[in-house]
């Protein structure tokens, strides 16, 4: 949830700044770079102190998503925002353009559909990221809590001293499984991306 909503609404803000520019441009960049200035963990830890603590398991698991999305939304505003002003000069662009076609053509026929490849690809790790994020504030004992389980509760429980030095698996199994997901994230994304540039390059 939390990906699907930064990168809708990471999209439409990056193809407006990007597309417009002007005050627009200028209103987003300091936005982002402002929340992007901050470290991420501290940002994740503020956010989910502002939303406030969840009186159901359900409502626990939508305030997390926000939380995360909340985080994710700048990188993927820059992210599209970049391209679009890559686009945004193309030929294909300016003869729309030269040929009457409106703004609102423009970004959703011309440049929106080359913007979502690179958005896209990169989304596979931002996936991986938000697992790290989540993971890492369930560990601290400030993100989702029983009864739903996340591999940072599983970690959590079982790094106590005695659990660990009698059930180590408790601990590590959630651990190396955690790892190999973020990886497998990390592996298609890159994979995308390297697929993303050999485009680009013929284009």
């Amino acid at each position: 949830m939390a990906v699907t909503v930064a990168v809708v609404l990471g999209s439409i803000v990056g193809l407006a700044a990007g597309y417009f520019r002007g005050w627009l441009d200028i209103a987003i960049g300091v936005f982002t770079d402002s929340i992007l200035s901050v470290p991420a963990l501290l940002l994740l830890i503020a956010v989910v102190t502002v939303i406030g603590k969840p009186k159901a398991p359900l409502e626990s698991v939508w305030k997390m998503g926000l939380t995360l999305a909340i985080v994710a939304v700048p990188t993927m505003a820059r992210l599209a925002r970049a391209n679009t002003m890559v686009f945004a000069q193309r030929e294909f662009v300016l003869a729309a353009r030269s040929m009457g076609a409106s703004n609102r053509r423009i970004i959703f026929r011309e440049i929106a559909p080359n913007v979502a490849l690179p958005v896209l690809s990169y989304s596979f790790i931002i996936i991986a990221t938000l697992i790290v994020a989540e993971g890492s504030l369930s560990f601290l004992g400030i993100g989702l809590k029983q009864p739903n389980p996340t591999w940072g509760n599983m970690i959590a429980e079982g790094q106590v001293s005695n659990v660990l030095r009698k059930y180590p698996h408790i601990a590590l199994v959630p651990g190396f499984v955690m790892f190999l997901t973020v990886f497998s994230f990390n592996r298609v994304g890159e994979k995308f991306r390297s697929l993303w540039d050999q485009r680009e390059a013929k284009i």
